[in-house]
């Protein structure tokens, strides 16, 4: 609060009273800071008596500043508003720079000094965001981190990247446009089987199959592989019962049958001779024969099985020696069967024109080098040869010496020599 000193206003309208000019009397009270000499000769207005720092019109004092020390009209300061607690020396120490609203001061005892309501961060800074660290140098502001370097962003080392089909849990970290959590999950709704659901609704050796996810954690199926089955285990009994029962491993079940005794002859649960069959004991099957005595018509028991020995053939029940007669097959093509004796005999070639005719009576169309050649046949019909060598003798007539010559048609032959010996 202003001091004021007061000048006897009442004395001084005495003194002008008197005065033939009969001039104004006036009185002011005078701010403490009125130091100097006031004269009120010819001054209309006190303003006109302010001292020179009262240069602040009102319009100049507004927010962000305040007037103070008003004279007349004018201020003497328009001080920062009380929220405006921050100068740029302020913010610079910190690291920081002001947040934008700024507010010069003017007059003393800070005139011309930019004040500010807040230090920030400078805006070449990058935010830290969530899970994200810096390593390099960093600034807080408004409960915000930010990092000088943008190079030197990491993420905190309890982040990871999810894989195997995992999807993260929470808020990730995100840097460089890769996405880390503290935490991975499989989706249940997706992977819906684990190892221990496995086993209780296959078996014991039921694992997880199908898509995996997470370390072998859990699969979108389930698979099952059997158990080789035990000796003297059968995954079926039937009627025949079993004994004992083990799992398979899938939850299914592998049986020890009940022994079985297959009637046979042995047993007495077959009677071989309902079927005109002996029983061979050691086998308990019923067959044949086990010895030559089962058999008849000259048979021997081969195999639990009536015969005929080597070297005979059946014929009509009885094993008859093999001949041409009942085995047309033992005569090669160039023999024939000898219906009488049963053997094979070289068969005899007819004489046609050409023919190769021999001692014996016979004719080859190839010359045997075991006979003797006597002349070539001219004429089958007629029985002409011509001789291999120049005899003479007698006319024969007949077919005399002739072999195989029958009624066997005989073509392209003629009576004259020039055409039989074009043919030979």
């Amino acid at each position: 609060m202003h001091l004021y000193y007061f000048f006897y206003a009442v004395f001084a309208m005495f003194l002008l009273a008197g005065n033939a000019s009969l001039a104004e009397a006036r009185s002011h009270f005078l701010p403490d800071y009125q130091v100097g000499d006031i004269k009120f000769d010819e001054v209309p207005d006190i303003g006109d008596v302010c001292p020179d720092n009262f240069i602040y019109t009102a319009a100049e004092c507004s927010y962000p500043n305040h007037p103070q020390n008003k004279c007349g009209d004018k201020y003497s300061s328009c001080p920062c508003d009380s929220t405006f607690t921050f100068s740029e020396a302020d913010c610079t120490a910190q690291g920081k720079v002001g947040d934008g609203t700024a507010c010069t001061y003017k007059g003393s005892p800070y005139n011309g000094k930019v004040f500010y309501q807040r230090c920030v961060c400078p805006p070449s800074y990058t935010q830290l965001t969530n899970g994200q660290i810096c390593t390099a140098e960093e600034c807080s502001s408004d409960g915000n981190t930010y990092c000088k370097d943008s190079g030197k962003i990491e993420c905190e080392s309890s982040y990871k990247i999810c894989e195997n089909n995992q999807t993260g849990v929470g808020e990730p970290c995100v840097l460089n446009g890769v996405e880390k959590y503290k935490s991975c999950a499989c989706d249940e709704k997706v992977y819906t089987q684990t190892a221990a659901s496995c086993k209780a609704d296959f078996g014991e050796n039921a694992v997880i199959a199908g898509t995996i996810c997470g370390d072998n954690e859990r699969g979108t199926s389930c698979s099952c592989e059997k158990d080789p089955l035990p000796d003297g285990y059968e995954e079926s009994c039937g009627s025949q019962g079993y004994s004992e029962t083990i799992d398979n491993g899938c939850g299914e079940t592998y049986y020890l049958c009940n022994d079985v005794v297959t009637p046979n002859c042995t047993n007495g649960g077959v009677d071989c001779t309902e079927n005109g069959k002996v029983c061979n004991t050691a086998t308990g099957e019923c067959v044949e024969c086990t010895d030559d005595d089962h058999c008849s018509g000259n048979m021997t028991c081969q195999n639990n099985s009536c015969q005929c020995p080597s070297g005979t053939v059946e014929v009509k029940g009885v094993c008859e020696t093999k001949n041409c007669n009942n085995t047309p097959s033992l005569c090669g093509t160039d023999e024939k069967c000898n219906t009488s004796t049963g053997l094979c005999e070289a068969a005899q070639e007819y004489c046609v024109t050409g023919s190769i005719y021999y001692s014996d009576g016979t004719c080859s169309t190839a010359y045997n080098s075991e006979k003797t050649p006597l002349g070539v046949v001219v004429n089958p019909e007629f029985h002409l040869i011509v001789g291999l060598k120049n005899l003479t003798g007698p006319i024969v007539h007949g077919t005399n010496g002739f072999k195989n010559v029958g009624n066997e048609p005989v073509n392209n032959y003629s009576e004259r020599g020039y055409e039989n010996t074009q043919k030979i």
